[in-house]
C-alpha cells in the first residue's frame, strides 16, 4: 500500500495533480474519524481534514519517502487538531450516540444473548465510549491511534513525536483510567 502512495505522490510531483484525489479518497475517512474523536465536532473535523489535505498537497515536495506516507498525513492532521483545540480552549467530547461508518466500534454483539445481556452490553459500550472521550487529550490521541486506528507503537510515536516507551506509558495510563472508571459498574465485562 505504501508503495502505491509513493507512486501516486511521484505522479503528483511530476504534474499529474489529479492523482492526489486517490490519496484524499484513501485517507479522508481515517483522518475524519481521528479528528472527530479528538474534537467531538463534525463541522470542525471536516474543516481540519480539508486543511490537512491542503497542507499535505502544498508540502508534498517536503515529504521524505523513506517514511510511511500514512504517518506523515496523520502527523499533519494531528498537529492541526492540536492547534485547533488550543485556539478553542474548550474540548468538546463525542456524544454517546456517535457511530462512525454506520457501526459502533465498541459494540459487543452476541446474537445468542438474552435481552438483559444485550442491554448490559449497550450500557457497557456507552460507558466505554464516554470514558474514552473524557481521557486527557495526550492519552486520547495515542489510545485512538493505537486501538481505534490500528497503528503500531512506532507509528504512533512517529505521528505524535514520542518515543515508543512514552507511547507505551500513555497507553498504560489510558487503560488504567478506563479500567478504573468502569470496573465498578461492569466487573464481568473487563478482562
Amino acid at each position: 500500500m505504501e508503495h502505491n502512495d509513493k507512486k501516486i505522490i511521484n505522479d503528483v510531483l511530476l504534474g499529474k495533480t489529479h492523482s492526489f484525489k486517490i490519496i484524499v479518497e484513501k485517507y479522508e475517512n481515517m483522518l475524519f474519524d481521528l479528528s472527530l474523536r479528538l474534537t467531538g465536532n463534525m463541522q470542525e473535523s471536516e474543516d481540519i481534514v480539508q486543511k490537512s489535505f491542503i497542507k499535505a498537497y502544498r508540502n508534498l515536495d517536503k515529504y521524505k519517502q523513506d517514511y510511511k506516507f500514512s504517518n506523515w498525513i496523520y502527523t499533519i492532521a494531528l498537529n492541526l487538531i492540536k492547534n485547533h483545540l488550543r485556539h478553542r480552549k474548550v474540548i468538546r467530547f463525542l456524544s454517546l450516540d456517535f457511530k462512525p461508518k454506520e457501526e459502533n466500534l465498541f459494540e459487543i454483539e452476541d446474537k445468542s444473548a438474552v435481552p438483559e445481556r444485550k442491554m448490559e452490553q449497550a450500557e457497557f459500550s456507552k460507558a466505554l465510549q464516554l470514558t474514552i472521550s473524557n481521557l486527557p487529550s495526550k492519552l486520547k490521541e495515542v489510545f485512538t491511534l493505537h486501538y481505534l486506528h490500528d497503528k503500531d507503537l512506532q507509528s504512533v510515536g512517529n505521528i505524535c513525536g514520542l518515543s515508543q516507551n512514552a507511547v507505551r506509558l500513555r497507553l498504560m495510563r489510558a487503560r488504567n483510567i478506563i479500567h478504573g472508571k468502569i470496573k465498578a459498574d461492569f466487573p464481568q465485562s473487563l478482562k
